[in-house]
């Protein structure tokens, strides 16, 4: 079988052909969350796709990611506080730590992580 899953005929376009991961996409909301450095060798890659359906906090959408790569929450957590110096960002914007329980992430968001810089 091959990639294609549909095929859409539309008045002012031929034919949209989907492949499978560009369906699941529009089908199911997602929010991206972006990784440097450690962060980035702990997971094994540079982004991490959570999906969301409906209204989600920033703090939730960390759980979800923590339960995903329970290894990240060492890392990025001291017991329920986040370790001093990592910076969030959603969709560009730097997230105030305090405020990450009522932050509404909307679906197709981009989160990015940055731990401590090093360096001397």
């Amino acid at each position: 079988m091959n990639d294609t899953v549909l095929e859409m005929p539309f008045l002012f376009f031929p034919t949209l052909t989907f492949k499978k991961q560009d369906h699941k996409k529009i089908l199911m909301p997602s929010v991206c969350i972006r990784l440097f450095a450690n962060l980035r060798e702990i997971v094994k890659k540079s982004e991490v796709e959570i999906t969301v359906q409906g209204k989600i906090s920033f703090h939730e959408i960390l759980n979800k990611l923590f339960e995903a790569y329970p290894r990240l929450r060492q890392d990025i957590m001291d017991g329920a506080t986040i370790k001093q110096h990592y910076r969030f960002f959603l969709n560009g914007l730097q997230v105030d730590q305090s405020k990450m329980d009522v932050l509404e992430v909307p679906p197709n968001s981009t989160i990015v992580i940055l731990p401590p810089a090093g360096g001397g």
